[in-house]
């Protein structure tokens, strides 16, 4: 999906449904009916104004205090006060909607129904002009639909989008600047504002980006200039994103891969090419090896070598003697001590998987996973089809992870917000490696720095967070601080706010803390209610690097809470390191039982991943499985001859 695209789908969201629509003009055609039981010829008229009528209210799940405004116009003026037609308006309301919440919000008196809030404003005419309530003590003039013509002509001449942007904004104020910008005088500005950017706009980028420079006139609060910025800035790495990757979501669409591979045939040098590495075969999912055959044209005259190789390692694999879980298995129990590094936490291209960007996490490990931005159900119990060992936790503080169900679910690390190819860019993985490849790193239990789960210490990352006496990821009663590192080589970081989502702790900190570079603090951590924290729960850093931009970012870190019972049992989660180790140290910790510590030596290979369709579902709701057709075979070719394509697969092997 392209930003646009995204853009574009968001503020179609925004708009009100056709039920909330149909349950808005029933209420106010019983209004009207009950208006004049109540009132008779004393009021001369009665009509819905604002944002409603020009299409650009929010729904109440984008905004809870989404409203309706409505005019009732009196006829007998007579020199009152304000006050005295809010009084008679809200006599009128709490006869008719006793059950609902009623008050006076001057100017207006609100009733809130179930799906809407009405807001009533007490008017008069004088002379052809509408009066309502300037406080309670006087009246002033209005045009209720003076922007709704205007609105109609800018809307038309720059494509239909200043609507649509009008919403986009509306959500942003509330979402991200916490209704800075008063919503009408936010929508007269846009209107005037964005009249003539169809020279200049054609996107939704480009009006979105328009309409906020446009904001920052309107401010002199730093704080607010400071989320204009960061959101323009988030559009521009959006795009830049886009741009990079737009190739290989192109090439994993099944139109695309069609496209790529026609285009290849149309050079035989270089499709034979192609097709003649031995390595490309052994993606191709055995269940469609021999389509991909008749579609490559690879036989046994031209290619009989790697034609005959290739068919005797896939009949292996049809006949079930040599999957990958198993030849992993075997290759385990001959003493080759085998370790993955598996990046997690994005995206798959289809948007539907966890993943490294490229790889789905599921196939790349062996593990069940919820799809992603979803969690496993709260009372999920891992499965243990793989490992059963009572003494190992192999859960996912994000609760998305059953590593359990892997190929090889004691020696397989998932690091978080790790994208594809970047372990040497991640001073945690690469450390990892080191040690597992020249030290004495055999499992996740074997050393308190490398914990079967951990979030990417990545520069770009910025922020690091975990608890100080739980490994990475969790938190248990033995926990006191919230641990902190800046992760920048280039600017400190100002903490605006620490904020838990689904857990009841309150953090000690003074706004504006400085965390210089490179360092760590630690946050005190109080009240912690264990009992009712969900599983699992959010820390939610707000921060600004102290750089020329300004701009603030909002990291979540997900955190699994851990009963004491539960530390018990899983001791060693209880084992903490520095926040990201300077040093290769390889310090032992607790080994839960059947681990092995035989000497080895070094070597590499790169990972495959498989179908492993014989996973058990344990899950509420599917466990993601892959559906291939010949487009994945054609993605195994084209995207594979392309790119290097890993996992992060390390390999010791048994000294003879």
């Amino acid at each position: 999906m392209s930003v646009n695209t995204y853009l574009s789908d968001l503020a179609s969201s925004l708009v009100l449904s056709s039920d909330e629509n149909e349950s808005i003009k029933k209420s106010i055609t019983t209004l009207e009916t009950r208006l004049s039981n109540w009132f008779g010829s004393d009021v001369i008229e009665s009509f819905k104004f604002g944002s409603y009528t020009r299409g650009t209210i929010l729904p109440r799940k984008a905004d809870s205090e989404s409203d309706i405004d409505y005019m009732v116009v009196f006829d007998n003026y007579d020199g009152c006060k304000p006050q005295a037609y809010l009084n008679r308006l809200k006599k009128f309301v709490e006869y008719y909607y006793s059950t609902s919440e009623i008050h006076q919000s001057s100017p207006t008196i609100v009733l809130k129904l179930n799906h809407i809030k009405f807001e009533l404003v007490p008017a008069y005419n004088e002379y052809g002009i509408y009066r309502i309530p300037d406080g309670k003590d006087d009246w002033m003039n209005t045009d209720p639909n003076d922007i709704n013509k205007q609105l109609t002509e800018v809307n038309q001449t720059n494509s239909s989008k200043i609507k649509p942007v009008i919403r986009l904004i509306k959500y942003w104020n509330i979402d991200t600047c916490n209704r800075n910008f008063i919503s009408y005088i936010l929508e007269k500005n846009l209107i005037n504002d964005l009249r003539y950017s169809y020279f200049t706009c054609t996107s939704y980028t480009d009006y979105l980006k328009k309409a906020l420079e446009s904001l920052k006139s309107r401010t002199s609060r730093e704080t607010v200039l400071n989320k204009i910025n960061n959101s323009i800035n988030k559009i521009h790495k959006a795009l830049e994103y886009e741009k990079d990757w737009e190739w290989i979501f192109q090439l994993l669409s099944d139109d695309g891969i069609v496209d790529v591979a026609n285009g290849v045939l149309t050079y035989p040098d270089l499709w034979n090419g192609i097709i003649s590495i031995p390595s490309l075969w052994d993606f191709v999912p055995h269940n469609y090896f021999e389509e991909a055959i008749n579609y490559t044209g690879l036989n046994v005259v031209d290619n009989k070598k790697l034609y005959v190789d290739t068919v005797a390692y896939h009949t292996l694999i049809s006949n079930g003697e040599d999957t990958l879980a198993e030849e992993l298995a075997d290759l385990t129990a001959d003493g080759v001590q085998i370790g993955y590094v598996v990046g997690n936490g994005y995206t798959s291209p289809n948007g539907k998987y966890n993943s490294d960007i490229l790889i789905d996490t599921y196939l790349s490990s062996g593990s069940d996973c919820a799809l992603v931005n979803e969690t496993f159900a709260s009372d999920y119990v891992q499965a243990n089809t793989v490992c059963n060992n009572p003494n190992h936790y192999h859960i996912s503080p994000q609760f998305d992870i059953d590593a359990s169900t892997g190929f090889l679910p004691d020696s397989t690390w998932y690091v978080r917000n790790q994208g594809h190819g970047m372990i040497m860019h991640d001073e945690y993985s690469k450390n990892l490696v080191h040690d597992f490849l020249w030290g004495d790193i055999k499992n996740v239990y074997s050393s308190k720095e490398y914990p079967q789960f951990n979030m990417s210490q990545n520069n770009g990352e910025i922020l690091y967070a975990r608890f100080d006496n739980t490994s990475s990821g969790y938190h248990s009663t033995d926990d006191t601080a919230l641990v902190i590192k800046n992760m920048s080589v280039e600017a400190d970081v100002v903490i605006w706010s620490i904020e838990s989502v689904g857990a009841d702790i309150d953090f000690e900190y003074s706004q504006g803390l400085t965390i210089p570079k490179g360092k760590v603090v630690n946050i005190n951590a109080v009240n912690n209610d264990f009992e009712n924290a969900e599983i699992p729960f959010e820390v939610q850093i707000t921060y600004s690097l102290l750089n020329t931009q300004l701009t603030y970012t909002t990291n979540a870190f997900g955190f699994t809470p851990m009963t004491d019972d539960q530390m018990l049992q899983y001791s060693y989660l209880s084992q903490t390191a520095d926040v990201v180790p300077d040093e290769t140290t390889t310090e032992s910790t607790t080994v839960p039982d059947e681990e092995t510590t035989e000497d080895t030596t070094e070597s590499t290979t790169e990972n495959t991943t498989v179908d492993n369709d014989d996973k058990t579902n344990n899950v509420e709701g599917d466990i993601p499985k892959t559906n291939r057709s010949i487009s994945t075979v054609i993605t195994a070719l084209a995207v594979l001859a392309g790119t290097a394509i890993t996992a992060g697969v390390v390999i010791k092997r048994k000294e003879e």
